[in-house]
């Protein structure tokens, strides 16, 4: 029987009582995957300390306040993994005038690097997805010039699905993946390379 569980990511009071109603409802942790985000496309001198606060609590500090609540049932499970997900824009800056989801992106990879080396002791692996652009709603936001400028340039001549970030989040939550930690896998059809 399928439960469902909401709260605002930008109250982290709401976001630490999902995450153990999660926890009690299911048993325990295996797997923490967190991908909420927030993309405010804004002049980024205009921005104001809401837009900030937003783009913070839901993409940097929601996650980690997840991660810090798992941890405990994570670190029972027999194959623990953290999989968050980051974005191109914390490598590159984003495509347009996204300041505030680029950097928070940034904070995302900074995140997953420092914590899978102190916490692979615990056996508890974290790793991040760095998906490219993705063909919806967020990417249409930017309007037709930045988002036909940037279907042009990408290599594959499209922008990725959502569904095609399934088999990679699923690689990473794997018996296989039992040694990769500290990793940001680029999913993104050669649009960033590094």
């Amino acid at each position: 029987m399928l439960k469902k569980i909401s709260c605002d990511f930008e109250n982290f009071t709401e976001v630490k009582a999902m995450l153990q109603e999660a926890i009690a409802w299911l048993g325990g942790c295996d797997i923490l995957v967190h991908t909420a985000a927030n993309m405010l496309v804004k002049d980024p001198l205009s921005l104001d300390e809401s837009d900030w606060r937003r783009a913070l609590s839901v993409n940097l500090l929601s996650p980690y306040f997840c991660i810090q609540g798992a941890m405990p049932a994570l670190m029972d499970s027999p194959a623990g993994r953290i999989i968050l997900f980051g974005s191109g824009a914390g490598k590159s800056g984003g495509l347009g005038p996204n300041l505030t989801y680029g950097a928070s992106k940034g904070g995302i990879l900074a995140m997953t690097f420092n914590l899978a080396r102190e916490l692979a002791k615990t056996k508890v692996t974290v790793n991040c997805l760095v998906p490219g652009p993705i063909d919806g709603p967020l990417m249409r936001e930017f309007g037709p010039d930045v988002y036909n400028k940037a279907l042009a340039k990408h290599p594959m001549g499209r922008f990725a699905m959502a569904s095609e970030l399934v088999p990679p989040t699923l690689f990473l939550a794997s018996e296989e993946a039992a040694h990769i930690t500290g990793e940001a896998l680029d999913v993104n059809g050669g649009y960033f390379t590094d």
